[in-house]
């Protein structure tokens, strides 16, 4: 793979968020992590240099369906853009999750080699449509 990633983990269980960025981390991908969406949208103002997002669903201050929405209804064109991907335990929310404009999902527990596997069929399947690439 070609493109250089910069992925924003968040998730509020830190157990959850190192596992998943030292996993990205073996599998060549670079990381930041966040605790909550409000944490997210933070980073991302900040650091323009991220290009790829995996969110928890369930997280205190702000959830991953809303960090979707915040990031989706941004002025900023390339953050707008930005793929998302989005992992659970199971859940009641199908519906929702149905209806965010997220571009993957993973249900939870999942190992670092599927994970990379599907941030890397995500960027597969738009890179030639988004300009963060």
């Amino acid at each position: 793979m070609d493109i250089k990633l910069k992925i924003l983990v968040v998730d509020d269980e830190e157990n959850s968020r190192d596992l998943i960025n030292r996993g990205l981390t073996f599998s060549g991908f670079s990381c930041v992590t966040a605790c909550d969406g409000e944490g997210a949208i933070e980073k991302l103002q900040k650091d323009s240099s991220i290009n790829f997002v995996i969110t928890d669903l369930n997280m205190p201050k702000m959830d991953g369906l809303k960090l979707v929405q915040k990031i989706r209804c941004s002025d900023n064109k390339k953050l707008s853009k930005i793929p998302i991907l989005l992992v659970c335990g199971p859940n009641n929310r199908r519906e929702e999750i149905k209806k965010a404009e997220i571009n993957g999902f993973s249900l939870k527990p999942i190992g670092y080699k599927e994970l990379a596997e599907k941030v890397k069929g995500i960027i597969s399947s738009i890179s030639d449509t988004q300009e963060n690439f």
